[in-house]
């Protein structure tokens, strides 16, 4: 038997669209919000435990910074990987 071959094409959908544009936004909102977390206690912690600067605590600083970074970066991911 000789089978037709499949010619339907996809069209996306406004409603597809509408999903994808209130995913970018919640996540630009996460990314926001913890970007600004991460500068706070960044500035926080040097407030408090930098009075004589050293290069432990700025290390410190920088590496508890980007934890906070990734755990954000983390929440993003979830996101999506929750929609899909």
């Amino acid at each position: 038997m000789d089978s037709l071959p499949d010619t339907t094409t996809y069209t996306t959908r406004i409603e597809e669209v509408l999903w994808g544009c209130a995913l970018v936004a919640l996540t630009l909102v996460i990314h926001a919000f913890g970007m600004i977390m991460a500068m706070r206690f960044s500035r926080g912690f040097k407030e408090r435990f930098e009075r004589t600067p050293s290069f432990s605590k700025g290390m410190l600083n920088l590496v508890l910074t980007t934890w906070i970074i990734t755990c954000v970066h983390i929440a993003e991911v979830m996101v999506w990987a929750g929609f899909f």
